[in-house]
């Protein structure tokens, strides 16, 4: 009620990502087509003369402007999410009217709240502005963990066990005061994922088991500053933007 989410279309997104973490073609996640192709794998899916051909070049540029969009992608997803009762398993179908009740309960206390500013663009101001912060602040931290890792394919995915699937795919921030609060302890999403039930205040002390763990075993463990997971982003983005621009002039 108080975010404007469905607790049910999270579950149900949220442990498919946990379940086939960075897996193409399976990982809600990671399926960001046509606004952004994080892989050579993925321009082959591309429309040909489809708006990704025009916008694709650019999507090193975009990414970050973008990212303050994503609190009403997911407030519109989890809409769909309620109108659709296909989609719904038998216990979901037991929350739907509770789900839609406070959903719209939401949106009432917004338009109330809304109803307070001083005039109609105002409020239009205030809602644009107060979703588009919301929705940097949550991207600009969950991205970080997934899309500066390499992605799998499907097949690839298949093949991986839980252990490997997790560390391959998923990258923490490195840790500090101020990061530690910013992120809410997501910013130890290696623990997160291998220990999803673990307290977010509680992982950091997993953490320094993991990382024995891993060398002990020669696995993988990924951990970057926070600007080193932003530039690894934005360079797998230009990456794949410069193969498609070669791809597409080679075709002219």
């Amino acid at each position: 009620m108080l975010n404007g989410f469905s607790v049910n279309w999270w579950k149900d997104r949220h442990n498919s990502h946990h379940a086939i973490t960075n897996v193409l073609d399976a990982d809600p996640d990671v399926d960001n087509l046509p606004l952004f192709v994080w892989s050579e794998y993925d321009l082959a899916k591309l429309p040909p003369e489809s708006i990704s051909t025009f916008i694709v070049p650019y999507q090193h540029w975009y990414f970050i402007p973008w990212t303050s969009s994503l609190k009403i992608i997911w407030s519109l997803q989890s809409i769909f999410y309620l109108m659709n009762t296909s989609v719904h398993n038998r216990s979901y179908l037991k929350s739907l009217t509770a789900e839609r009740l406070t959903l719209l309960s939401h949106y009432i206390l917004m338009y109330l709240v809304l109803r307070m500013t001083p005039s109609v663009i105002s409020a239009v101001l205030f809602f644009f502005i107060s979703q588009m912060i919301g929705g940097s602040f949550i991207a600009l931290i969950v991205f970080m963990n997934h899309y500066a890792c390499d992605q799998l394919t499907k097949s690839d995915g298949k093949d991986a066990d839980f252990l490997k699937l997790q560390l391959q795919g998923t990258k923490n921030i490195d840790p500090g005061m101020f990061m530690d609060w910013f992120a809410g302890g997501l910013n130890y999403q290696v623990e997160h994922h291998l220990f999803p039930t673990i307290p977010r205040h509680n992982l950091h002390k997993v953490k320094p088991i993991i990382e024995n763990f891993c060398k002990e075993n020669e696995l993988p463990y990924f951990s970057c500053s926070y600007s080193g997971c932003l530039i690894t982003i934005l360079q797998r983005l230009s990456h794949i933007a410069h193969i498609h621009s070669k791809q597409v002039d080679k075709q002219k």
